[in-house]
């Protein structure tokens, strides 16, 4: 087993003892770091079925976008790890990842309810003002694998993680804050931690990073060699396989994954990959029982 393998399963573990879990990158620390970068990959960001259910409203997606700036403000100013509702009532247990004395991101797990009646009630407004389907957003919220606050041994197991992720960081580089790459580095990272976020396009990226969409287009495609799109698809599919890998349904995997339309995400999964998505799972359950 290699590096990024191990990693991978101690991600993996942990989200299944804790429900769900969330890598966010704030400096730009997953870009540098390859290994570590790739095996975080699917866990940059919440994909849990109800925050991709909310984030496919364009105003409910910017309320999303507002509460990780206060989630990173807060992890900046934090002596150590905190619980902290979002605006629908949501907690997670976040753990700031410092290295070399600076906040670079954090680790969030869970997502439960501290107060449910509380949150149906917000829900349930937010439903009504923006045309949605409240009882469709309150089954997905009794889905959530966690529906209790973390224990001891929960938030040790968080905390050992996180203390995981630093180890694996190199140190850091040294170059100046006004290095040529700070802008492209601070759109990459904005694009890893948002990828699955339907609103997610040229324009929202260089309104969050405050350049200019043709600056985007071109700082990308001349670092990247290739189009945005077809780098943020590739995200997606990434943590698509590996959702169905683990029995989700085509439809829902699209949503998770930010496709707003499950035949499009079908035509790219078969165009990119080789098959269609519903293949693709029942040959990985296949393997599974082998």
């Amino acid at each position: 087993m290699n590096t990024e393998e191990l990693l991978d399963s101690l991600f993996s573990l942990l989200e299944q003892r804790c429900g769900t879990i969330a890598v966010k990158d704030f400096t730009g620390f997953l870009n540098r770091e390859q290994t570590l970068g790739t095996a975080l990959l699917p866990y940059t960001g919440h994909h849990a079925p109800f925050c991709a259910a909310v984030k496919q409203h364009p105003a409910c997606y910017a309320r999303c976008v507002r509460c990780s700036r206060v989630h990173e403000d807060l992890c900046k100013r934090a002596s150590g790890p905190f619980v902290k509702p979002c605006f629908l009532g949501l907690s997670e247990y976040a753990v700031p990842i410092i290295s070399g004395g600076k906040c670079v991101g954090s680790l969030s797990a869970g997502l439960w309810c501290a107060d449910p009646a509380a949150s149906e009630k917000k829900i349930r407004a937010m439903a009504e003002r923006f045309g949605r389907d409240p009882a469709e957003l309150l089954a997905l919220l009794a889905e959530l694998p966690r529906q209790a606050p973390f224990s001891e041994g929960d938030r040790g197991a968080a905390d050992f993680v996180a203390t995981l992720i630093v180890g694996g960081l190199g140190p850091a580089p040294e170059r100046p804050s006004t290095r040529p790459d700070t802008g492209f580095e601070a759109i990459l990272t904005y694009i890893r931690n948002h990828y699955t976020d339907p609103g997610l396009n040229v324009n929202a990226i260089a309104k969050a990073c405050n350049y200019s969409p043709s600056y985007v287009s071109h700082a990308f495609s001349s670092r990247m060699k290739r189009n945005l799109r077809t780098y943020v698809n590739q995200l997606r599919l990434i943590l698509a396989k590996r959702l169905l890998q683990g029995g989700s349904s085509v439809a829902r995997t699209a949503m998770v994954c930010g496709y707003t339309d499950v035949n499009y995400f079908a035509a790219v999964f078969r165009r990119t990959v080789g098959v269609a998505p519903s293949r693709y799972a029942r040959n990985a359950a296949k393997a599974e029982k082998i």
